[in-house]
């Protein structure tokens, strides 16, 4: 509320309140407003003093309304189709007569003759695979005759089938008075089963024939130059499924971190955590043997920085978990966890770190040759995870935090003279939490330095509330404070924009007694001010 329209309120209640005719000898009287400003009313739960934008996290809730934090990180993923690639194929194959065939053609009018070959797929990793599925595929054949005759050609791919029919393509090129003679034929490979096993004797390779027939045309010259090419390319391939050996390759998992940014105000003291845990999961569709190792983690706090986190998984290669060939596709989980019974954790997270640093290593068939199965979206997937059960004790851990932007109320007047008498912050805290706690505010200059405190007889105690036997809270207590400010008071502090909040937290009996934090559990702050000043006209 401004101060103008209160003074214009003042002035029409005055002169309502004059009987006297002769406004000459009117005068307006002095008066002392007192303004109320309220400036906070919040009520928060644990879970509301989280920024959900700011981090990855789940927040888990039992039946009685414990609460868990889990923080996440997605680390990596990588697709089997990444690495394990088909490359385009092209080849070519000409047929010519033997001098013998050529001499015989006049009186034989028709020749057959018959061709075998084999594509080797071209494969990456040193992939040695039996089957493929395809999901999309072109093989495209193009095929040039310089006989003057007619031919009659037929590609056979006896182990590339669909529906147990195998593959294959006649296609005619008649002599129509020029040469050559040219002619261009594609077929979708989508959903053609490959068996590469060229009869379980080897692997990568489809065997074909190309089987030849000439119909000779009386008149027209015959040669060994003359000849039919069949040009054949495979491109665009993509699979669906592939069975076989899929090759040896590294995971190249980057180094990455969780942030845990409910500490990201710590500042000092120490805090206990009964039970907290760090994890790597690792999500795989990929059928085939692979490890994974986590040569280091450490969890960075603003109290104390970098600390190794040390136990048994560390450094050990660790099989992944894969889909057996009855479950192709599905994806099996591998948890590797660091907790209170098999590392340092407990102690690392006292004081409690605001990141932890995850580096693993891996590998898919580290040991070498092995028979695997994948799909086109066979994976895997790594997760990093800070699991903070919010049981723990506290002793003086100390958070800090900046407001910045702040603005006072106006208390300028167009005509007439302001001044105050005094400012009364009144705060009133609603503790709803198993913790004492001592606040302070402290106004600062841009460059840091103090100027004032909001509370000078230091800072605010709330005390904890009564636990039960069961360690909850009973009710919450309520806490009233008080701050009279001068108007020079008043005027020094509203020359800062910037404030610092110190807020100190201890557990009961001065943090030798663990609590837990639930759902219903809330901590509300009132703050307002109530102004008195004298206006003179």
């Amino acid at each position: 509320m401004k101060l103008q329209f209160l003074v214009l309120f003042l002035f029409f209640c005055i002169l309502s309140g004059c009987y006297k005719r002769d406004f000459d000898d009117l005068r307006l009287a002095n008066a002392q407003p007192t303004l109320l400003y309220p400036l906070l009313d919040a009520s928060l739960t644990l879970k509301d003093m989280v920024d959900p934008v700011k981090s990855k996290l789940n927040i888990l809730e039992d039946g009685d309304g414990f609460y868990t934090f889990v923080y996440y990180e997605d680390v990596y993923q990588q697709y089997v189709r990444d690495v394990l690639r088909i490359s385009t194929i092209d080849r070519s194959d000409v047929i010519r007569l033997t001098t013998a065939e050529v001499a015989g053609l006049p009186g034989n009018v028709t020749l057959n003759k018959t061709i075998n070959g084999t594509i080797v797929l071209p494969l990456t990793n040193g992939a040695e695979l039996n089957e493929v599925l395809v999901k999309s595929a072109q093989l495209t054949l193009n095929l040039q005759s310089t006989f003057r005759h007619n031919i009659r050609a037929t590609i056979n791919f006896p182990t590339v089938q669909l529906n147990g029919v195998p593959l294959s393509r006649t296609i005619d090129l008649n002599f129509t008075g020029t040469v050559p003679i040219n002619r261009t034929v594609t077929v979708d490979l989508a959903n053609y089963l490959l068996d590469l096993t060229n009869g379980g004797a080897s692997f990568n390779r489809i065997p074909y024939s190309i089987s030849f027939r000439i119909n000779y045309i009386s008149g027209n010259a015959i040669s060994t130059a003359q000849q039919l090419t069949v040009n054949s390319s495979l491109s665009a391939i993509q699979y669906q499924y592939a069975e076989g050996y899929i090759g040896s390759y590294n995971l190249s998992i980057p180094r990455d971190s969780v942030n845990i940014d409910i500490f990201d105000n710590a500042f000092a003291g120490n805090i206990f955590f009964e039970d907290p845990k760090v994890r790597v999961v690792i999500f795989n569709s990929i059928g085939a043997p692979a490890r994974v190792r986590i040569p280091s983690l450490t969890a960075v706090s603003s109290i104390t920085g970098p600390v190794a986190i040390t136990g048994t998984p560390i450094n050990t290669n660790i099989p992944i978990a894969f889909p057996s060939l009855t479950n192709v596709g599905q994806v099996e989980t591998t948890t590797i966890q660091l907790d209170k019974t098999n590392s340092n954790v407990q102690t690392v997270f006292n004081p409690a770190p605001r990141l932890v640093i995850y580096e693993l290593v891996g590998a898919v068939n580290p040991t070498g040759k092995s028979v695997n199965h994948v799909t086109d979206t066979s994976s895997i997937r790594v997760r990093a995870e800070a699991e903070i059960p919010m049981e723990g004790r506290i002793t003086n851990f100390v958070l800090l935090d900046t407001i910045t932007g702040i603005t006072y109320p106006d208390l300028t007047l167009e005509q007439g003279k302001v001044t105050l008498k005094e400012v009364v912050a009144n705060f009133q805290v609603t503790n709803g939490f198993p913790m004492r706690s001592f606040t302070q505010m402290y106004f600062i200059t841009d460059n840091g330095t103090i100027v004032d405190s909001l509370f000078s007889a230091g800072p605010i105690e709330v005390p904890e509330p009564t636990l039960n036997a069961s360690g909850r809270v009973v009710a919450p207590i309520v806490s009233l404070t008080q701050e009279t400010m001068s108007q020079a008071r008043y005027e020094t502090i509203a020359t800062t924009t910037r404030a610092v909040v110190v807020s100190r937290f201890r557990t009961p009996n001065n943090g030798a007694t663990a609590i837990k934090i639930y759902s219903d559990y809330r901590f509300q702050t009132r703050l307002g001010t109530k102004v008195t000043a004298d206006v003179a006209f």
